[in-house]
């Protein structure tokens, strides 16, 4: 089992799978945080999420979820290393702080320079070998 598997659901759950995504710059998601709030100063960004509970018009049609997850840096550490040094001494174990704010789309690109996503079906739970072949 993933270590997210348990934070991240739709309503059905029909297709699960992998996000990779590149910030703008170095600072993208630090300028997001600062424009949303988020106070860098004392929590440590080690997540990021994207939702959108509806894609049909309901609720908030013209935004996008973001899920940010915070390690609170007077518990673990002001740097990544300080915090990775924890996280290991503590048997692997940390406990993040949820925060969610919500961005019109037409913003996202500020922040996000590109990602991508690949989901299967629930087959992927009888899969334990899989080889993808471009198509040419």
């Amino acid at each position: 089992m993933n270590i997210l598997d348990q934070h991240v659901s739709t309503q059905y759950g029909d297709y699960k799978g992998l996000i990779q995504i590149d910030f703008q710059s170095g600072t993208g998601l630090f300028q997001l945080c600062k424009n949303n709030s988020i106070d860098t100063e004392k929590y440590f960004v080690m997540g990021f999420g994207l939702s959108e509970s509806t894609t049909q018009g309901i609720g908030r049609s013209d935004e996008v979820g973001i899920t940010l997850l915070l390690a609170d840096k007077s518990r673990y550490g002001n740097s990544f290393d300080e915090i990775e040094k924890k996280v290991s001494d503590n048997g692997g174990k940390i406990e993040l702080i949820k925060k969610r704010v919500y961005l019109p789309y037409t913003s996202l690109g500020r922040y996000i320079k590109r990602y991508e996503f690949l989901a299967i079906n629930h087959m992927r739970d009888k899969i334990h070998s899989l080889e993808i072949k471009e198509e040419e």
